[in-house]
This record gives structure tokens, sequence and C-alpha cells, in this order.
């Protein structure tokens, strides 16, 4: 694929790289003029096979043997929407595992941790005199 760009010697190599990623995508090859940038070429794997910064006039130029072909199928081009559809499936199965687990007892909290300490004959205390980890929880929870 043949494409002429104008961009800024700032971004030139970010451009032409990413360019070249979009030919992977594709499965094709890619040869980009960069005006103010790169003249940049790359296969259909993204193996970048010449680069040159491109110049004012009289400019530069770049000679590179390209293998030609036809495109490689790639990935979406043998499966499609496989991949958005195992994605939305995956999803769906975790909100049911969520929901699930919703209706599972909760951790110890603040307040079971002042119920035990005030058995313990350590009252006095309120729930919000606590900060709990996750571990302490469970900590707690192991000892009841």
């Amino acid at each position: 694929m043949l494409v002429p760009a104008w961009d800024f010697y700032r971004d030139a190599w970010m451009a032409s790289s990413v360019a070249a990623l979009r030919g992977v995508e594709s499965g094709y090859s890619v040869v980009r003029a960069g005006r103010e940038s790169y003249l940049n070429v790359s296969d259909r794997y993204g193996h970048t096979l010449a680069r040159q910064r491109s110049d004012y006039l009289p400019g530069s130029s770049v000679l590179v043997d390209l293998p030609l072909g036809p495109a490689t199928p790639t990935l979406h081009a043998r499966y499609g929407n496989a991949f958005g559809w195992l994605s939305v499936a995956a999803s769906a199965v975790m909100i049911v595992l969520a929901a699930r687990a919703g209706n599972q007892p909760k951790p110890a909290t603040a307040n079971a941790l002042a119920e035990f300490l005030t058995r313990e004959g350590k009252g006095g205390l309120a729930a919000h005199d606590f900060q709990l980890s996750t571990f302490d929880c469970r900590l707690l929870q192991a000892r009841r």
C-alpha cells in the first residue's frame, strides 16, 4: 500500500511506526512517503526494510526490494469477530459469578471486631475506631 503523508519532524518516528502497524493489522506491505518526516518501507510483518529522513528540495529517495504478493490473512480475517463475542460471553459469565458471590456471607467488619473485643473484656471501643484490611477480617473470622 502506498501512503503519502505530511507529518512534522517531532512525531515522524511515531507516524511511520503506526503506518507499519496498520500494515501488520491488515497483512500488507506499506510504502510511506512522508513530507517533513520519514520515507519508510515495511513488509507485511512490520519489519522496517528502509527508513530515510525526507529532506527539502531536491528531496531524498529510497530504493529497496519489497516482496510483493497477496495480503496475508490476519486472525481477524480468518475468525472475524469471534474474539469480540468471546469477550462478551466471558463478561456475562463474570457477571453471573459476581451475582452469585453477592449471596455469600460478608467478611468481618469493624462492627464485628468491636463486638469481639467487647466480649474479650476490652470494651469501650466503637466500630469507627478501626480500619480493617481484608486480611484482618479473615483473621477475625478464623478466631471465631
